[in-house]
């Protein structure tokens, strides 16, 4: 769902050939579009700044690019091409060895800075300030891009109303949990820290900076080892919006490779002081395969149990594409202590839930019904389960016709014998949501990327809650 834009100072420039009159022969070029930026730790001279169309995070052939001058600032002239991803890609600032910092002198290590696209920051300044800040909200978005079912670029951000819907909700929770953190709004997170004075931003950023300049080296190191990836990053971040959306003081390595089908996903907590490897969160790998009427996602996963212990989990989602389509997932948890030990186990002999989906875009918002089983599965398909290798013997048909009954009306209260559901809309304005226990949430997008969240037992009861709780369970982003 988009929020408020990112307001690049956007400048067409039309060249006129230069002559004695108006008999010139020289050929007028094709009208320019310029995007004006600054690159932000402290004012950053002779940094490199591109727009990554691509979103692989190298400059790369045809990408427009410039050097940054005094004050940070930097002019990008784009071509027609390019100016067609002005608003869907991020921007990247690399700062090399040598590069001039007008607080701090000269750069002794080299780091890279990122602020995410234009059509999902949540920000209105005229200018593109890309800073530490935005960085951390980026790195964080691409941790979160692993579960948005698809390789995004500039292409797709640009074509894909649901996914840039996904993205702009990412980036707005990541960047609503940074401000409630540092106790200002998200508007100054994309703000220019230094010239308004903000101490506590500067401060903040610059704690961040450690971070960047370990995720320069360790992200030519994943693009080395992964050379034919759509994308691969591995980023240093401190705190991690996983845990409910909290922020925490801790230190993670998370490692993301894409493959047009296959995603692998590896979150490190590391010793806060060294930066050394404590312990794997969570270590997963999923492939995609469409075929036969179907998208079908495979997922092995070493992950954490509430008491922190090593678990595997796999799970596969059989979609039926469609106006309507028709989604079921089977979920396995087993013992296992590395992803590896995790990919000897199988589904069928270790099924703790099973899922049905619904979702249909109608005037551009999504509605989605899901169900959920942990015991009877009253719709059978027990042939459905471990059918990664035989999508081709399947019948996208009959697993429609077995859910059909499944609906996606908001209003929808069957249970169809599940031991719980949920009904959800999403779209340009925000989200609600009701479930089988009685609970009730809408968010309401406002302009300045922040939103109001409300929580209640019907829609008529739903009451607006304080600034800092950021979902309906009272999870507070300060505690």
């Amino acid at each position: 769902m988009k929020k408020s834009i990112l307001a690049l100072t956007l400048t067409s420039v039309t060249l006129i050939g230069c002559g004695g009159g108006g008999g010139s022969d020289t050929p007028t070029p094709a009208p320019t579009t310029t995007l004006q930026g600054k690159a932000i730790d402290g004012y950053l001279i002779g940094a490199t700044a591109f727009l990554d169309t691509n979103y692989n995070g190298v400059l790369d052939e045809g990408e427009a690019s410039t050097v940054t001058t005094e004050s940070g600032d930097f002019n990008l002239d784009l071509t027609a091409a390019n100016a067609e991803c002005i608003d869907y890609a991020p921007i990247v600032v690399n700062v090399p060895v040598g590069a001039i910092d007008e607080d701090l002198g000269e750069v002794i290590e080299a780091y890279t800075l990122t602020l995410p696209p234009r059509a999902v920051a949540l920000t209105d300044t005229e200018i593109a300030n890309v800073t530490p800040l935005t960085s951390y909200i980026w790195d964080n978005v691409q941790a979160d891009l692993n579960d948005l079912d698809v390789a995004v670029d500039c292409a797709t951000l640009r074509t894909n109303v649901a996914v840039r819907a996904n993205l702009a909700d990412i980036v707005q929770g990541i960047a609503f949990n940074l401000a409630q953190h540092h106790n200002t709004s998200v508007t100054e997170l994309f703000s220019d820290y230094v010239a308004s004075g903000d101490t506590e931003l500067y401060d903040a950023a610059t704690d961040l900076v450690r971070g960047l300049k370990a995720s320069y080296e360790s992200n030519k190191a994943i693009r080395a080892a992964h050379p034919n990836a759509s994308s691969a990053t591995a980023n240093y971040q401190l705190g991690t919006v996983q845990d409910n959306g909290r922020l925490n003081a801790n230190w993670y390595l998370v490692e993301n490779v894409f493959y047009p089908t296959v995603v692998t996903y590896k979150r490190t907590l590391l010793d806060t002081d060294t930066f050394a490897p404590v312990k794997v969160e969570l270590d997963s790998e999923r492939t995609v395969i469409t075929a036969n009427g179907f998208e079908y996602n495979h997922e092995i996963a070493l992950e954490q149990d509430f008491e922190g212990n090593p678990v595997c989990a796999m799970n596969e989602i059989i979609l039926a594409t469609g106006s309507v389509k028709y989604g079921l997932t089977n979920n396995a948890m087993y013992t296992g202590s590395t992803r590896a030990e995790c990919e000897t186990g199988d589904i069928a002999g270790n099924i703790t839930t099973r899922r049905v989906e619904v979702s249909e875009s109608i005037a551009d918002t999504e509605h989605n019904g899901t169900w959920f089983y942990r015991e009877a599965f009253p719709v059978g398909l027990d042939e459905w389960i471990n059918v990664r290798d035989n999508l081709a013997n399947l019948d996208a048909d009959a697993l429609v016709s077995a859910l059909a009954g499944y609906s996606t009306d908001f209003y929808d209260t069957d249970a169809h014998g599940a031991d719980f559901w949920e009904h959800a809309l999403a779209g340009g304005t925000g989200y609600m949501s009701h479930t089988s226990e009685g609970h009730w949430t809408r968010t309401t997008n406002r302009d300045d990327g922040t939103y109001l969240l409300e929580c209640g037992a019907s829609e008529s009861g739903l009451t607006a809650q304080p600034a800092g709780v950021i979902n309906c369970n009272g999870y507070f982003v300060n505690q």
